[in-house]
């Protein structure tokens, strides 16, 4: 009876992989691809886009005020500016503004002595098509994130019914040879089964790491349910901006944005070493925006901090990217590192190495997968 039952198992599990497989595999391809490419995004901006690096001086950085009147100055047409970001040392400053015909650009200025080096449309570039690609496969609305999201949810149970398909009859000298080795002098057939089986199986673990960030992100469900389970039971706030306590016949604070950037530069670390952004609020009920991330390569330790444009006080709000890193509980902390982990910067250099080899072999899987199903359909016709 026990043998029947492992029997009926065995052969609902292989029907699952295979058609689940045969559903989300061209997803899962497009996935592994993209993931592939944004892996290295910021290596290749940077062998790229020579113009956003300056030479490190001695001295520190202009403030807001500064790096936007020298700016102001230097742009051929009339401009709103609307953000400013502080990079590290050795990088230029990026300028965002706005022409009278509601074009947004942004400029790439020397922090140090405010000098204009570059102007650029915010046009969507390679990097932005390859990531709307990753995450909604081009489709607009809802519908493309939602099957992008499912089909990496299917991916997940077919990784753990892989290894199951995988698992050796027996456990001697012969077996294990083939189950944890690839023969690569085979024939095509023998070999495409190996490269299924063998990669598939020595990087099921990272895999599972990056498809369940993955989800973690775009599944908002399984994000409240993790959040739940984290927090002690507590319900996952909604991350909305906070107003401004509009003050009838007041003006805004008198140089506000730029007494923040010094309070906040002598409280955190020096300038230099993080990444510090700030956006001007265009409209009377809107607040200043700083978002502060002391570990440039990584997005987990940020913060996003409102200011009442009118009394420079702090306003506190719950999402986990709202509050202080230092504050952050288990619930918040599965949201911290789901983007970082699902990306590999959560381990440098070599995280991202290995996130773009699982990644590569993630796309591997539904075409040796594929390959292996066509091979038994063609013998059985």
């Amino acid at each position: 009876m026990a043998l029947g039952s492992n029997m009926n198992f065995k052969k609902i599990n292989a029907f699952l992989h295979l058609w689940l497989g045969l559903l989300s595999g061209l997803v899962v391809f497009i996935l592994g691809i993209t993931g592939c490419i944004l892996v290295f995004e910021t290596e290749i901006r940077n062998a790229l886009e020579p113009y956003r690096f300056v030479p490190v001086e001695a001295k520190q950085m202009l403030a807001p005020a500064q790096l936007k009147a020298k700016t102001a100055v230097q742009l051929n047409a009339p401009a709103s500016i609307t953000g400013i970001t502080y990079h590290t040392s050795e990088e230029a400053a990026t300028i965002y503004y706005q022409l009278k015909d509601k074009s947004e650009w942004e400029a790439y200025v020397n922090p140090y002595s405010g000098k204009l080096i570059k102007v650029r449309p915010q046009a969507i570039g390679f990097f932005d098509v390859v990531l709307y690609l990753h995450t909604s496969l081009l489709i607009p609305g809802k519908a493309g994130q939602a099957i992008v999201s499912y089909a990496t949810l299917i991916f997940i149970v077919l990784l753990i019914s892989g290894i199951v398909l995988w698992w050796p009859k027996k456990w001697n000298k012969s077996s294990r040879k083939k189950s944890f080795s690839i023969k690569w002098n085979a024939k095509f057939k023998r070999l495409n089964y190996d490269l299924h089986n063998v990669p598939g199986f020595y990087s099921m673990l990272f895999v599972l790491v990056i498809a369940f960030s993955g989800v973690l992100i775009s599944i908002p469900w399984l994000a409240k349910g993790l959040y739940w389970m984290g927090s002690g039971g507590a319900s996952l706030p909604k991350r909305v901006p906070p107003s401004s306590k509009v003050i009838q016949g007041s003006p805004p604070y008198k140089n506000g944005v730029d007494l923040l950037w010094t309070k906040f530069a002598n409280a955190k670390p020096g300038m230099g070493k993080i990444i510090l952004s700030i956006s001007y609020p265009e409209k009377k009920e809107e607040v200043i925006t700083l978002v502060y991330n002391p570990k440039p390569g990584t997005s987990y330790q940020s913060e996003i901090q409102y200011y009442d444009q009118y009394n420079l006080k702090k306003i506190d709000m719950p999402h986990f990217w709202q509050k202080e890193y230092i504050k952050a509980h288990l619930g918040d902390l599965f949201g911290r590192l789901a983007f970082d982990t699902h990306t590999g910067q959560i381990g440098s250099l070599p995280g991202k190495i290995l996130a773009f080899i699982a990644s590569f072999i993630a796309a591997s899987l539904p075409v040796t997968g594929f390959y292996i199903w066509w091979g038994k359909r063609k013998k059985k016709i």
